[in-house]
């Protein structure tokens, strides 16, 4: 088998609402589909997607790279994925979004060769049976406080249990403000996380820490920049104290730099965003090293179209072992999608059955969002 074609398809997808982040207020996602045909007629999709704050090119940049690395793929064997990927990873170092991408049409392309569900393939590797779904977490936000209260109180109606707020795009005082609202909105009995975006200067962490703790909060997302383990690794300490725990999140856009998380002690939990570090592949092996370690992780998307999701969830079904609950119930933030992208239901993010990733590709909507003509690369 050898790949004979591919496509590169750049877009543009608008938000329901814009969306204020630590980063910047985000009102759409720009990024570019893969596509990747084999000679047997075999077709594996991948989204490079970049988001600001995690050291990622830009959409220009990974489209450049696309054009440029897929044409050295035009003697590779897609079923020999490992070598596929390393000579992938080779000429994409500093492009993890145009990486993401291609590990997720390899790996749906290695999926429909042996007639499985990418998570099944996944879970393989580690001699374990994938799940349909995992649990996840609700996204809550809101232009005012109003708003935020009743964006609680409707996902403790649609069944989730886990609630995550945002935090860094207003003054700390606001900040407190919306964390006693949602706290207020879904009672004692909601688990809430807190992503702090990397807002928090470092002299102002262990009072803002102790002026959350009357929340009860589960725990907080990269609260220092990401470069700060030192820090992290402080704060942390001074976190356990009152029974709440740190995750790395801006801080994990590598595999070495998930060691270096972990040797340092900045982090009881590891997000894990295959988008941000480079691939299913390179995710997998930060997931491995966090169940080694001892530690915990969430698997997570940035905002990522249907086909970026979807690679994100079949990973989340493959992970051995246990863990809090996943940040991959994020396409209702987008008015528009590529696919028909799975949806929560009580809580819990099932995945389509059917082999690869279990998507069908909306030609209509890829129309309508393309930023600019598709291109086509014969291999």
């Amino acid at each position: 088998m050898r790949l004979v074609r591919a496509r590169l398809r750049p877009y543009r997808l608008p938000l329901r609402n814009p969306l204020e982040t630590a980063h910047g207020i985000l009102r759409e996602r720009n990024g570019c589909l893969l596509e990747l045909e084999t000679d047997s007629g075999l077709l594996g999709y991948g989204d490079a997607c970049p988001f600001p704050g995690f050291r990622m090119e830009t959409v220009e940049k990974a489209v450049e790279t696309l054009d440029q690395v897929v044409r050295g793929l035009d003697k590779v064997d897609p079923r020999d994925l490992r070598s596929s990927l390393d000579l992938v990873v080779e000429q994409t170092a500093h492009a993890p979004a145009s990486r993401f991408a291609i590990d997720c049409a390899l790996h749906e392309i290695a999926a429909l060769a042996e007639n499985v569900h990418v998570s099944e393939y996944l879970a393989s590797q580690w001699g374990v049976k994938a799940t349909a779904g995992c649990s996840v977490n609700a996204f809550v936000g809101g232009s005012t406080l109003e708003e935020l209260q009743e964006n609680v109180v409707t996902a403790a109606g649609e069944g989730f249990s886990d609630l995550k707020l945002k935090l860094g795009a207003r003054s700390w005082e606001e900040d407190l403000q919306r964390i006693r609202v949602v706290r207020d909105a879904c009672g004692p009995e909601f688990k809430i996380r807190l992503d702090a975006g990397e807002s928090w200067p470092e002299d102002e962490a262990a009072r803002r820490l102790a002026q959350v703790a009357d929340f009860d909060i589960d725990f907080i997302e990269q609260p220092l920049p990401f470069q700060n383990l030192e820090g992290m690794a402080s704060l942390r300490i001074q976190a356990q104290k009152i029974g709440m725990m740190l995750a790395a999140d801006e801080s994990i856009v590598g595999v070495g730099d998930a060691r270096r998380v972990i040797e340092t002690g900045a982090a009881d939990i590891l997000v894990l965003k295959p988008a941000a570090l480079g691939g299913l592949r390179a995710a997998a092996e930060v997931g491995a090293l966090s169940q080694r370690a001892g530690l915990t992780c969430v698997v997570t998307t940035l905002i990522d179209s249907a086909w970026g999701t979807s690679a994100s969830l079949a990973l989340a079904c493959a992970l051995p072992g246990s863990r809090k609950s996943d940040g991959l119930a994020t396409s209702s933030l987008l008015a528009a999608d590529l696919a028909k992208a799975p949806r929560p239901h009580k809580g819990r993010l099932e995945r389509f059955p059917g082999r690869g990733f279990g998507l069908e590709l909306d030609l209509l909507a890829l129309d309508r969002w393309a930023l600019e003509p598709f291109r086509e690369i014969q291999l």
